[in-house]
């Protein structure tokens, strides 16, 4: 199979993936919108109003200010998240594609990293249009939002990668994602700023590649400062390694899948 007719599969079974999540429902693809809308009140009522966070920038920073700051938080976050939750089962939620048919199964994880990267960019979109209605801040450094994008692309696909292959072989890792990801919500600069992390935690937190993503797109979207563009061409440096990596570890365990299935 060729590499275009692969591509061709992967842009497949992703608008599957985007399809599927919302069939049935009576709002349709307006969920990929509502879902975080939601989740943003819900956090930013907690830990706004009720426990009053700031991201303490100017020291006048107001509740909308916080709002969409979470908000682009949860927009990246989410992404990690789907990887870390949904991809332990797509290879053996499938056993047909892996016993019956010659496919390309490194597609399925691939292709429901997408699908969350597509919900996240409706989000961040949201986002930017609250930053410039209310700050006027429109730029060119928005587009530095690309760079920030593709590093979610590549770590999340690497892990959604690795992850559907162990668990063809150790599904307790299904149940540990959960956990995970919960732990991650919390450790990842959501609802604080990385400076706000006292050490020794920082020390060990820092390695964390979501909490400069979600950094840096706050500072491109919300405070439109300078990002640390050496840092971020590193970070996508490591993600592309990471990504051959894993891909490189699902081709080698796909060789047993029908096996262990």
């Amino acid at each position: 199979m060729t590499a275009k007719q692969k591509f061709g599969i992967l842009v497949d079974f992703t608008k599957r993936e985007i399809q599927a999540k919302h069939q049935g429902t009576a709002f349709g693809i307006l969920w990929m919108i509502l879902t975080p809308c939601f989740l943003l009140a819900v956090y930013t009522f907690v830990f706004g109003i009720v426990f009053g966070r700031t991201f303490d920038k100017n020291g006048q920073e107001t509740i909308y200010d916080y709002a969409i700051g979470l908000f682009i938080g949860i927009s990246i976050y989410q992404i990690f998240a789907a990887a870390i939750v949904a991809s332990p089962n797509v290879i053996i939620s499938r056993p047909n594609f892996v016993k019956k048919v010659q496919f390309p199964l490194e597609v399925l994880p691939i292709s429901s990293t997408l699908s969350s990267v597509v919900s996240s960019i409706f989000s961040l979109a949201i986002a930017i249009i609250l930053s410039i209605i209310e700050y006027n801040n429109a730029s060119t450094q928005l587009f530095l939002l690309i760079p920030v994008l593709c590093a979610c692309i590549l770590y999340s696909a690497s892990i959604s990668l690795f992850l559907s292959a162990i668990c063809v072989y150790l599904r307790d890792i299904s149940q540990v994602g959960s956990l995970i990801s919960l732990g991650l919500m919390f450790a990842s600069g959501i609802f604080y700023q990385p400076k706000d992390i006292p050490e020794p935690y920082y020390s060990v937190l820092k390695y964390n590649p979501i909490v400069p993503l979600i950094d840096s797109a706050r500072k491109i979207v919300l405070w439109n400062e300078p990002v640390n563009i050496p840092k971020l061409a590193i970070i996508n440096g490591i993600g592309l390694v990471a990504f051959i990596a894993s891909y490189r570890v699902f081709k080698f365990l796909k060789r047993s899948f029908s096996d262990a299935l």
